[in-house]
């Protein structure tokens, strides 16, 4: 049976495209099997992007495979494949050194069921990889007294770390119990304890430091990389929930109530029944150390109790995280997999203590003794049916004609070699990128103004895609589909010098738009509006009447000028309609108020309406890890004010400054004062995560 399922699902494997962020981890082995380095396909192409949360251990073979074999589906999942037959294995050789073959194939079968495997143990993710090198440390240790077998065990366990940090608690707690082992050893001098547990520590440390000094190269410098750890090491703080930073339940006991419903309906368990199966292995543990039930087997403590009870406390202590620590927005089945893996491994070493322990030994009670040791067993029946009627049939019998993708990748394979392809920050599309072998730029990286006329732009949507992030690029510019896969996603080639006609086809109403609010005018290439104002992109237009004798308003915030790309004069180019308006230079970050005169050329008449294009020439530098928006300056204000500078007599004809075509006024005394009294505030105006 256990090969059957084995084989069932490696055929699915082998024919399902990796995962949207384990296809993010092998964008980083397809760049180094190409010889790129350590970095995505995707965007400015950061060394050691933080996103990409599953590490060497893992994405080494990958690339090894990438580059052998070249890119396909099968060799995508091949890796993972490889790491769940060894993961299988090795939970085979526990429980068998343990317990005897027949448990462990026990063993191997319930963990090949346990819901989520499917999903989230292959298709590029690093949770089994990360968990096979935990146990494989388990394993190897042995019973603490060969040095090679300390010395492995302190390799796969700093293996596993720098596979997923998320594996910190167990390696945490195995190497706590194995340094518990070495160090109770009678008949062994301290000396040579205290040496058993350098290698051990040294060992484990050799992955941690080899992999460090790549980062370290690849970031450039120590400031690079203690710059990196900053951000990383927050970053994990929030993922954890040691640190705020995500939507969270309030009150403990709400928060805990909320997530073991979650996991109850993931596990297919009722509530209560999902706590029995959490609780069961440590409660029958401790009930058959304890020595309370009758039998000369049941007392006493033997070396293998302590690896069940490693094994049991670091299940345990990933629930414990998962259920009352970790942030509601990331509680997620994946991060509570190697938790659940190990919990029903624990399960099968535990039922197959208690059965030794309360075999029949003669007449005397063997009846009641023999049902009671079958008790654990049928458990374990019981929630193999259940766990594989939850999730593993109806992966096993899911459709493998992913015909609407596999047509998605052959268009973006076959789009014109120079044109520019892209994704939308986060959402990169990065199962199409890798199997198409075609880098996306982040469409959000792109200054549009600066890019030429009849350039060809592309913009690709996988089934991830929100709509609202692709509406808010296909509101804003002229663009046919040339690829649609329905759910799958879609290919869009953009006319970037021209505004979406259809957005732009409700006639405006307004002469002067206030951008803290919700507006009706049409306009695009702005964000939601926040309490003091719009962000705007590289680009934006807004529809607006002309009234006569006018002058444009522009009342615009930018943050510290030194937070722009590429490095150089930032600047501001305004059209109305197909006349320019103005060049402007700004000189320092800051509010401004800004007035553009309109040259008598441009022959706009009165209530006209008119399309007004705002155009940046830099972009705020960003991480999509933060803020995934294109951020060029927070409008406040845009529309049309009367001309203060035009002169009462007809002998003042000249003007002052800002009246003449293409020149600008810097703040006038008014908003200079408003700006003065605003500066303490002015950081709540910068982007999120900035």
């Amino acid at each position: 049976m256990l090969a059957l399922l084995l084989a069932g699902l490696a055929w699915q494997a082998l024919q399902r495209p990796p995962s949207f962020d384990g296809a993010m981890n092998l964008q980083v082995a397809w760049s180094l099997a190409e010889g790129e380095g350590y970095r995505r396909t995707y965007g400015e192409r950061q060394p050691f992007p933080r996103e990409v949360q599953t590490n060497v251990p893992f994405i080494a073979p990958a690339a090894l495979v990438y580059a052998v074999f070249g890119m396909g589906i099968a060799q995508s999942q091949v890796v993972n494949l490889l790491y769940l037959l060894g993961l299988l294995l090795v939970c085979y050789a526990l429980v068998r050194r343990q317990a005897g073959p027949v448990p462990a194939a026990l063993g191997a079968l319930l963990v090949l069921v346990t819901p989520g495997l499917t999903l989230y143990g292959l298709r590029g993710y690093g949770e089994v990889p990360a968990l096979f090198w935990a146990l494989l440390a388990l394993y190897a240790f042995g019973d603490g007294q060969r040095r090679r077998g300390v010395v492995l065990a302190g390799l796969c366990l700093g293996l596993a770390l720098a596979t997923k940090t998320v594996m910190a608690m167990t390696c945490a707690i195995f190497a706590a119990g194995f340094a518990l082992v070495v160090l109770a050893r009678t008949g062994v001098a301290w000396a040579q304890r205290w040496r058993q547990l350098a290698w051990l520590a040294g060992a484990a440390i050799v992955p941690q430091l080899l992999v460090e000094l790549w980062r370290l190269l690849a970031l450039g410098g120590l400031p690079a990389w203690l710059g990196w750890w900053r951000i990383e090491l927050t970053a994990i703080g929030k993922q954890a929930g040691v640190v705020s930073g995500y939507q969270d339940t309030t009150g403990l006991a709400s928060k805990v109530g909320q997530h073991l419903d979650l996991l109850s309906q993931m596990y297919g368990l009722p509530p209560l029944l999902t706590l029995a199966w959490l609780a069961g292995p440590l409660l029958l543990a401790a009930v058959l150390a304890s020595g309370l039930l009758p039998g000369r087997r049941t007392r006493g403590w033997q070396f293998h109790h302590g690896l069940v009870l490693m094994l049991i406390l670091a299940a345990l202590a990933y629930f414990v995280w998962w259920l009352a620590v970790t942030p509601t927005q990331k509680a997620w089945h994946r991060r509570i997999l190697d938790g659940s893996l190990m919990l029903n491994l624990s399960w099968v070493l535990v039922a197959a203590w208690w059965w030794r322990a309360l075999a029949p030994e003669g007449r005397v009670y063997a009846c009641w003794r023999r049902g009671l040791a079958w008790l654990p067993t049928v458990a374990l029946a019981a929630l193999a049916v259940n766990f594989f009627f939850t999730d593993l049939s109806g992966q096993l019998r899911r459709s493998t004609a992913y015909t609407g993708f596999h047509s998605l990748v052959a268009a973006l394979r076959d789009l014109p070699q120079d044109a520019t392809v892209a994704g939308i920050a986060w959402y990169s599309a990065p199962a199409l990128s890798l199997l198409a072998q075609r880098p996306l730029v982040d469409f959000n990286d792109l200054i549009v103004p600066s890019l030429a006329a009849d350039q060809a732009v592309y913009l690709v949507r996988d089934r991830v895609t929100p709509e609202s992030h692709a509406a808010r690029i296909l509101t804003t510019y002229a663009n046919e589909t040339v690829a649609d896969a329905g759910r799958a996603g879609r290919i869009h080639r953009l006319h970037l010098a021209t505004a979406n006609p259809e957005t732009f086809a409700a006639p405006a109403s307004a002469s002067m738009l206030e951008f803290n609010s919700e507006l009706k005018e049409p306009l695009a290439g702005f964000y939601q509006p926040e309490r003091d104002g719009r962000w705007m992109s590289s680009n934006a237009y807004a529809r607006l009447l002309h009234p006569a004798g006018s002058v444009l308003a522009v009342d615009v915030y930018l943050p510290s000028l030194s937070r722009y790309r590429p490095a150089g004069e930032v600047q501001l180019q305004v059209w109305i309609d197909d006349c320019h308006i103005a060049k402007h230079t700004f000189a320092a970050g800051g509010l401004h108020a800004l007035r553009f005169a309109i040259a008598p050329a441009c022959g706009l008449a009165d209530g006209q309406p008119v399309l007004v294009r705002l155009a940046g020439n830099a972009l705020m530098k960003g991480s999509i890890t933060r803020d995934g928006r294109a951020l060029f300056a927070k409008m406040q204000r845009l529309g049309f004010v009367p001309d203060d500078t035009r002169p009462a007599r007809p002998d003042q004809a000249d003007g002052g400054a800002g009246s003449q075509p293409g020149t600008a006024d810097m703040a006038p005394a008014p908003a200079a004062a408003a700006a003065k009294e605003e500066a303490p505030a002015r950081a709540a105006l910068l982007p999120a995560g900035g």
